[in-house]
């Protein structure tokens, strides 16, 4: 997935260590960065990120599907 031209609904994240998962929305935001919309901040919360965490995001497409595991640094 080089680039997000329209939203891409039921996007899996999930935190490395735990069993933190949600369904999120990805979608081309400013400047054509990505941006995680719908239950991120269920997710965040539940996952205890606070502002200031640094997080690494990698990306991988399981079954055709985008999926993240969240890393909190």
């Amino acid at each position: 997935m080089d680039f997000i031209t329209t939203p891409v609904d039921g996007v899996k994240i999930k935190l490395s260590v735990g069993r933190c998962a949600r369904r999120v929305r990805l979608i081309n935001g400013v400047d054509n960065r990505a941006a995680i919309t719908h239950n991120w901040s269920d997710f965040a919360k539940e996952a205890k990120l606070t502002k200031g965490d640094i997080c690494v995001f990698p990306l991988r497409v399981r079954k055709g599907k985008p999926e993240f595991t969240v890393h909190k640094i």
